[in-house]
């Protein structure tokens, strides 16, 4: 459902209202809640007070719940997952929020890394469409923001989205 939910918006133009990330990001937290607890999964929640951007909140809940899905499959045998919210600039420098999904997983191999964001690319073989991150990208772009991976093999991997602040209240 996720998926076809993905496909259907990266085709359709958002609909884009002023809204908080937060709510959106509490929904796909508690979409995952069972599976945090089932994997042995610490959650680590540092959100903090920031502005308004505009979204389609539903969309931009389905980018986050694929990012939490991603992060809990890259720690099968448990850890930490830290979702941070705060006001930050974009790399040219305009105001907007970053969301943060940091994980303790396996982190992504430099040879995959640069394809992450292919169309159906994806290295989980039957559990996996590799249409998650493609279509994401799509949607946080349509948004005018960014996307962006850190990952160290071994250590984890920090997904950042980035959102520009609102210029409407």
């Amino acid at each position: 459902m996720i998926v076809r939910n993905l496909q259907s918006f990266s085709r359709t133009e958002p609909h884009l209202q002023v809204a908080s990330v937060n709510a959106p990001m509490d929904e796909a937290l508690s979409l995952i809640n069972h599976e945090l607890t089932k994997s042995s999964i610490q959650l680590e929640k540092d959100f903090k007070p920031v502005h308004k951007v505009k979204i389609d909140t539903g969309t931009i809940g389905q980018v986050f719940l694929n990012l939490l899905i991603n992060a809990t499959h890259a720690m099968p045998k448990g850890g930490k997952l830290k979702v941070t919210i705060e006001n930050a600039e974009s790399s040219d420098k305009r105001p907007g929020v970053a969301i943060r999904v940091a994980d303790a997983g396996v982190g992504i191999p430099a040879e995959v890394l640069p394809r992450i964001f292919e169309f159906a690319f994806t290295t989980k073989g039957d559990r996996g469409s590799g249409l998650g991150l493609s279509v994401s990208k799509e949607i946080v772009e349509a948004h005018a923001g960014q996307i962006h991976v850190k990952t160290e093999v071994g250590r984890g991997t920090e997904f950042t989205v980035w959102l520009p602040k609102s210029t409407e209240s």
